[in-house]
């Protein structure tokens, strides 16, 4: 691969090559193209597929060997300064010897597997909490269940939560003068 100077693109430069669709990779410098990809024709429908430009990053893997892209992101979102911007952490790895594509996709799979592991815990919590209002429901209907009967006057029978064993409290009688002092 040549080597191109750093910061080889200007933003009328990219706005030139995005308009003429100018076909191949512009390199702005520290491995950062903008890449026109040409027109393509679809096998099936004979139309003309146009795609749109991309800044990719176009290095050799320090860890395979072989020439890989590294896609940043459409031409559209992204301006050449942010592709510029977002180029910047995969060069650090690949100065580590780290090789960018294998970084970001193991990344992706950490992720995935970490989302994987928060909704089993909200799936286990959320069962741990059904379990508990079942079990919470199946006491009050037991508890319902064990009450005695109203009486015919409409008051459930009183007595049933005293011990057997338990004297009735004494009520003051208003009357009684008594029954306020201690003798």
């Amino acid at each position: 691969m040549r080597s191109t100077p750093l910061n080889a693109l200007t933003r009328e430069r990219v706005a030139e090559l995005v308009k003429t669709r100018r076909k191949g990779r512009h390199g702005d410098g520290g491995l950062l193209y903008l890449y026109v990809p040409g027109e393509e024709t679809d096998k099936r429908s004979g139309a003309t597929i146009r795609r749109a430009p991309a800044w990719i990053i176009r290095y050799k893997s320090p860890t395979k060997g072989r020439v890989r892209d590294y896609q940043i992101g459409p031409e559209l979102d992204y301006s050449l300064s942010a592709a510029r911007a977002k180029a910047a952490e995969p060069r650090r790895q690949l100065d580590d010897g780290i090789d960018a594509l294998d970084a970001r996709d193991q990344a992706h799979a950490d992720r995935k597997v970490q989302r994987q592991v928060e909704e089993q815990q909200r799936e286990r919590a959320s069962a741990t909490l059904q379990a508990m209002a079942e079990e919470l429901h199946a006491l009050m209907v037991k508890a319902e269940q064990t009450a005695s009967p109203m009486d015919q006057d409409g008051q459930g029978d009183t007595q049933s939560w005293r011990t057997s064993n338990a004297p009735e409290p004494r009520r003051p009688n208003p009357g009684d003068r008594t029954s306020d002092r201690q003798g």
